[in-house]
C-alpha cells in the first residue's frame, strides 16, 4: 500500500552534474521503420556482445501499429526473472514490449566507475527490436531497481532524446552524466522500511536532487521493504501503452 505520496517539480537551479571527459552513457538506437518483418511474439533471449537480453513481445502487439516499450534494469547480482513476471500482466494488456538486458559483470558498470560495455548492451537490444517492430517514439521508457534504478535514471538523463519517461524503483544515487534534452519525467518509489537502501539517505535524497535539476519528480514513498511495488510497476507499464 503506498504510505504517502509526494510530488516534485521544481525550476532548475544548478546545473546537471557531468561526467569529467565524457562519460559513454549515450546510446545510438532511435524507433524508425522496421526492416526484419515477421519477428516472433512471446519470450525469446538474445546475445548482445556478452550479455544477455530477455525480450518480451506480447500477443497484442499489432504489427504496423506502434507499440510502447520498457527498458527493466536488474538489481545487482544480474537476477531478473522474478522481477519480469511483474511487468508481464500490465504489458499483455496494454501492448508494450519488454526489454530485459543483463549487466556484464555483477552491477551495472557505472555504478562503480565508468560506464563501460552495459551501455553498448542496451544500445544494441533496442536496436534488435527497432528493426523488428514498430514502437512509438512518444512511449519509450526505462525502468530499474536499487542499482538498475540508478542506472536507468543515469541513461534517461543521458537520453532524453529517446526515453521521455523513467521509472527508479528504489534508486541509490544520482550518478553524474552529460545530461541531453529535454528531461525524462521520472517516478520514484521508495519503501520506508528498506534495509538496504534507507529512504532517507538515498530515495528522498536522489529526488531533491533531480528536483532541483529541474526535473519533473513524481515521488512515493511506501510502507515496503526493498522491493519493487507491484501497483506501480502496472502504472508506469500501462502508462507507455
Amino acid at each position: 500500500m503506498i504510505g504517502s505520496l509526494a510530488a516534485v517539480a521544481l525550476t532548475a537551479c544548478i546545473p546537471d552534474p557531468v561526467a569529467p571527459g565524457g562519460d559513454g552513457a549515450r546510446l545510438l538506437s532511435r524507433p524508425g521503420t522496421p526492416t526484419i518483418p515477421g519477428a516472433a511474439k512471446g519470450m525469446q533471449t538474445i546475445a548482445i556482445l556478452r550479455s544477455r537480453v530477455d525480450i518480451y513481445v506480447p500477443q497484442s502487439v499489432v504489427a504496423g501499429v506502434p507499440a510502447g516499450l520498457d527498458v527493466f534494469l536488474h538489481n545487482a547480482g544480474r537476477r531478473a526473472d522474478a522481477f519480469v513476471s511483474q511487468h508481464l500482466a500490465a504489458a499483455d494488456a496494454s501492448a508494450v514490449i519488454l526489454v530485459v538486458p543483463y549487466s556484464t559483470g555483477f552491477t551495472w558498470d557505472a555504478i562503480d566507475g565508468a560506464f563501460g560495455p552495459d551501455p553498448y548492451t542496451v544500445d544494441g537490444a533496442l536496436q534488435w527490436v527497432f528493426d523488428r517492430w514498430d514502437v512509438a517514439p512518444a512511449r519509450v521508457g526505462i525502468s530499474g531497481f536499487a542499482d538498475g534504478a540508478t542506472y536507468a535514471l543515469g541513461l534517461a538523463r543521458a537520453n532524453g532524446d529517446l526515453f521521455p519517461q523513467v521509472a527508479a524503483y528504489t534508486p541509490g544515487f544520482v550518478m553524474p552524466v552529460a545530461a541531453v534534452p529535454p528531461r525524462p519525467s521520472v517516478l520514484i518509489s521508495h519503501g520506508t522500511g528498506d534495509p538496504q537502501f534507507p529512504v532517507a539517505a538515498s530515495g528522498q535524497v536522489v529526488a531533491d536532487i533531480l528536483g532541483q535539476l529541474g526535473y519533473v519528480v513524481d515521488y512515493r514513498e511506501l510502507d515496503i521493504g526493498h522491493e519493487i511495488p507491484q501497483a506501480v510497476v502496472e502504472e508506469f507499464v500501462t502508462s507507455l501503452g
